[in-house]
């Protein structure tokens, strides 16, 4: 577990220097003369006249050409009369509105003068609002963001180091220890029948730091009558471990687990992948106690290194542990049921126990964790 790091401080970013678009000038448009051209009343008025003339003086088809004639210098009289009197008033407006343009384009001036001055001012403020923000940036911002960046550098350096880190797992671990439930003496314990191999095991256990040369001894924290939560008049759930490390100085307590494939007595199946050891576990765990689980063919065949083990993982809790290579053991696969009674029907605890635990296996007998909801 490592400690967290700290937030790493937010970089100021330098302000910008915002950019004012100047006014558009957008003068009003000068008055056009928009004179009419009637030519083609012109042409009407000539082509009538020849038809009537035509008809003046030509013999045949004279009503036709009269006519016509008649028509199209009515219409070019008309296009006449209308293009003139057009121009006119084209020419009326045309002089109206030339007389009102210089005043519209004296207003226009005033104004755009007025929005010219109105954005140097502006333009003005801006600078010297980027030129204020840029000293208070260069003079302020910068200098603080930093000394908190060294200051959070130089922090983040400690906080990494191998000091801080072992004292920060030191207080998380006595935070978790604190936590632990403490184990009792279950008064019925004797009477409890276990596994033949956990007697011979516990006192090696026992005695374990003696033979390694430890400074530390575990004799009086090794044992195989406590509990927790037992309480006779009581419903709730209750297991009693096989063995029990339990550290009255730090609080640290640890279920050590011996697992048999079969009962000894009756070749019952016992601790195989199906079974229920996972409430156990969980009892436990949920109780801040660390389970350690061996097989009894390890403990019998390798006991040393199954204690080894057991002090390794002590260290590593408790922050204690070296950075040598840890230690290893034969693994055993974990067996099914049926694969715990063909190893009941063959016999197999007697492939390695010895010859005086052998004779005891006939008065071995355990109390299954599926036979009764408080088990031991």
């Amino acid at each position: 577990m490592l400690p967290p790091l700290l937030q790493m401080p937010t970089k100021p970013e330098p302000p910008v220097q915002k950019e004012l678009p100047p006014p558009r000038e957008n003068p009003p448009p000068e008055p056009i003369f928009n004179k009419s051209s009637y030519g083609f009343a012109w042409l009407f008025l000539f082509m009538g006249v020849i038809l009537l003339y035509i008809s003046n003086n030509s013999n045949s088809s004279s009503g036709q050409a009269l006519l016509m004639g008649s028509i199209m210098f009515l219409v070019g009289v008309l296009g006449i009369y209308y293009g003139v009197n057009n121009n006119i008033k084209a020419k009326a407006k045309y002089e109206f509105e030339k007389k009102s343009y210089s005043s519209k384009l004296r207003l226009y001036k005033q104004g755009f003068k007025l929005e010219l001055e109105n954005y140097y001012s502006r333009l003005e403020e801006s600078n010297k609002s980027y030129e204020e923000n840029l000293k208070f940036y260069q003079e302020i911002e910068a200098p603080l963001y930093l000394e908190a960046l060294n200051l959070y550098n130089l922090e983040t350096k400690n906080i990494k180091s191998k000091e801080y880190i072992q004292t920060f797992r030191r207080q998380k671990v006595n935070e978790f220890l604190e936590t632990v439930k403490k184990p009792e003496i279950h008064p019925a314990s004797e009477n409890i029948r276990k596994g033949v191999a956990e007697k011979k095991f516990l006192l090696r256990l026992k005695y374990y730091n003696i033979f390694a040369d430890k400074a530390k001894s575990y004799k009086d924290k090794i044992h195989s009558n406590y509990t927790i939560n037992f309480n006779k008049d009581s419903t709730a759930i209750s297991f009693l471990p096989d063995i029990t490390y339990y550290n009255q100085e730090n609080g640290l307590c640890i279920d050590i687990e011996i697992d048999e494939p079969y009962v000894g007595s009756t070749g019952t199946p016992i601790h195989y992948i199906e079974s229920k050891d996972y409430l156990r576990d969980k009892f436990f765990n949920e109780n801040g106690w660390i389970v350690i689980r061996f097989a009894e063919a390890q403990v019998v065949n390798e006991p040393f290194i199954c204690c080894k083990i057991i002090d390794e993982v002590i260290d590593k809790v408790l922050l204690t542990d070296s950075d040598q290579e840890k230690t290893k053991i034969k693994h055993i696969k974990r067996w099914t049921k049926d694969e715990a009674h063909q190893m009941a029907f063959k016999r197999y605890r007697n492939s390695y126990l010895g010859i005086e635990l052998i004779e005891d296996l006939n008065l071995e007998n355990h109390e299954s964790t599926e036979q009764t909801a408080v088990s031991y």
